[in-house]
């Protein structure tokens, strides 16, 4: 399995999180975050998260050229 490695500052991906956690929202990071603290809740609070990165990740490179640097 590879190695996590974070993203640099500027990454838009690491732009598109910080503006998800302060998004006033139903799908806002206070939100999803409140919710996973709910036992019942917890799968579906990450899914919210899991969701809300991949639309970022999807907005962010929709649009890219195909040599545009993305996650691995």
């Amino acid at each position: 399995m590879p190695n996590a490695q974070q993203l640099p500052d500027g990454h838009p991906l690491v732009e598109a999180f910080a503006l998800w956690k302060v998004s006033g929202d139903d799908y806002s990071y206070e939100n999803a975050k409140r919710w996973a603290l709910v036992e019942q809740h917890t799968e579906g609070a990450l899914w919210t998260a899991f969701s809300a990165g991949w639309k970022a990740c999807e907005d962010v490179f929709s649009d890219a050229p195909d040599e545009a640097e993305q996650p691995k």
